[in-house]
């Protein structure tokens, strides 16, 4: 028995016919059945983090940065789906995945010097999620929508550097933090039966954050500073194609 999956002892357990005995007679229900799956999907995801913007009043410039996206995607779940009756089925699931990284390099203008200092942050996206909805179902295919929430990992690596008036002396500045936050997740997409247990899905994941972002104000005449900074959790928004296993 150890050797046997849970899911599909659950799924063994439920789907086969029950006989109920009682003065009637034996009755057959085969109104609830469960079955269980695997999906691996891979994709492309892209988010909201927008990045850092400080401007310099009274020589006129500004320190910026560019964002670099890397949004290769992959996540790995295991779900169960409960049959309702000939068309509609419950589907929940849990997942892992990796939502890509995104780079902010620094970028100056309106400079005849170049700033004794640089900025570089990068930005990691990762996290558990759960979901469930509902499934239209045929025998070649199934469309769902499903909703639930994101546990999300935003991982921030800052460098900086600051060369003086100049001078060949750096100064280095290295830091990592995490932040994690709960956010809502919806799910729609589609899978299309290619073999008795296996499936080719498409799916479209949207989690709804923030925009992480910072800007600031510096006067060089008169030495006052103003800063603005959000480090919410950023939005994410996911395209993923997989292939599913039913068990």
């Amino acid at each position: 028995m150890k050797k046997i999956p849970v899911l599909s002892l659950i799924a063994a357990l439920s789907c086969g016919s029950v006989a109920y005995a009682g003065t009637m007679g034996p009755v057959e229900n085969t109104s609830c059945c469960l079955s269980s799956f695997l999906a691996l999907e891979g994709g492309y995801s892209w988010n909201q983090i927008d990045g850092y913007n400080y401007s310099l009043t009274g020589i006129s410039g500004r320190l910026y940065s560019r964002e670099s996206n890397n949004g290769f995607t992959g996540r790995l779940s295991a779900g169960i789906v409960r049959t309702i009756d000939e068309i509609f089925s419950l589907s929940t699931e849990i997942g892992y995945g990796y939502y890509g990284r995104t780079t902010l390099n620094p970028v100056t203008s309106g400079l005849a010097t170049p700033l004794p200092g640089m900025l570089h942050i990068r930005h990691t996206l990762s996290g558990f999620d759960a979901l469930a909805g509902i499934a239209y179902t045929d025998p070649n295919y199934s469309v769902y929508l499903k909703a639930g929430a994101l546990v999300q990992n935003m991982t921030s690596k800052v460098n900086a550097d600051f060369t003086p008036l100049g001078l060949p002396l750096v100064a280095v500045f290295s830091n990592s933090t995490n932040h994690t936050a709960v956010l809502p997740e919806l799910k729609v997409g589609a899978s299309y039966n290619v073999l008795p247990n296996w499936a080719l899905t498409a799916s479209y994941l949207h989690a709804f954050g923030a925009s992480p972002k910072e800007s600031g104000n510096f006067n060089v005449l008169t030495g006052n500073a103003s800063f603005y900074s959000n480090t919410r959790n950023s939005s994410i928004d996911a395209v993923l194609l997989g292939v599913q296993y039913s068990i």
